[in-house]
Parts: C-alpha cells; structure tokens; sequence
C-alpha cells in the first residue's frame, strides 16, 4: 500500500513552484499556445451568448446591482467581479466548445478548466486594468498546478 502524501508538503511544493515562475522563463511556444487559448475562450463566450437561458441568468445578475467592476463577455454589461466571473465561465461552457486539453511541457493534459480559467482571469484583468503578461503567467502557472 501506497504511503499518504503529506498534504502540507505538497502545498509547499505546489507554492513555491509558483511563487518561482516567472513569466520570462515561460517558453515562447507556452506563451503562444496560452494567447490562442485565451483569444479561443473568448469566442466560446461570444458564442455561449446566444444559449438558451443565458440571457436570463444575465438579466438576473443585472437585477441583483452592486458594483459594475467587470464586464460580462458578449453582453457588453459590467457587473460585481464575481457575478461577471461566474457569467463568463458559464457563457463559455454553454456548448462545452471551450479548449478541452492543457498541454505543460509537451504532455497533454484532458480537462475543461480553460472555460473557468480563462474567464476568471479575464474578468481579473478587467477589473485590475492591462496585466497582459501577468493573465498570461497566472493560466500558465495555474495549468502547471492543474497537472
């Protein structure tokens, strides 16, 4: 029988993987790859807009008010960032198109964490202003985390 990971040990591991990424050691095709998976979320949102019920989960969450901190792709509505976040992610699930595999260090990864991922961190980037290559470390980081 397997011995039980030592949880904090993993954290710390996983911490400072991060905490020692930095974007200048990303490799260049990593960086394009994430570009295109971003412009490619983005188009799933667009496209999400027109699913049956989104329309309505937007209509509440303009019902609902609060601070307008983040735009909600495609309906051109700011919202509360966490309403705008939770709205995108869904928009870009909507047909489940949103890209399917991470892909760290030439290995393949099957998972649907872009429409959440790319969302979440587009909705951080309207909120915080231009983080260009910042978005582009945190989804890099965050897929590496994700392996």
């Amino acid at each position: 029988m397997a011995e039980p990971l030592d949880g904090k040990a993993v954290v710390a591991a996983l911490s400072e993987n991060v905490l020692e990424t930095r974007f200048e050691d990303i490799d260049p095709a990593v960086v394009e790859n994430t570009k295109k998976r971003i412009l490619d979320v983005i188009g799933c949102a667009i496209g999400g807009a027109a699913a049956s019920g989104n329309d309505a989960l937007i209509e509440l969450i303009k019902s609902w008010g609060g601070k307008k901190e983040a735009s909600i792709l495609a309906y051109g509505v700011k919202a509360p960032a966490q309403d705008a976040a939770w709205a995108n992610a869904i928009l870009c699930r909507s047909f489940d198109w949103e890209p399917l595999v991470a892909i760290i260090n030439g290995k393949r990864y099957p998972g649907h964490i872009s429409g959440t991922t790319v969302a979440t961190g587009l909705t951080v980037e309207d909120c915080e202003g231009d983080c260009g290559n910042e978005l582009i470390w945190a989804l890099v980081a965050g897929d590496d985390v994700a392996e």
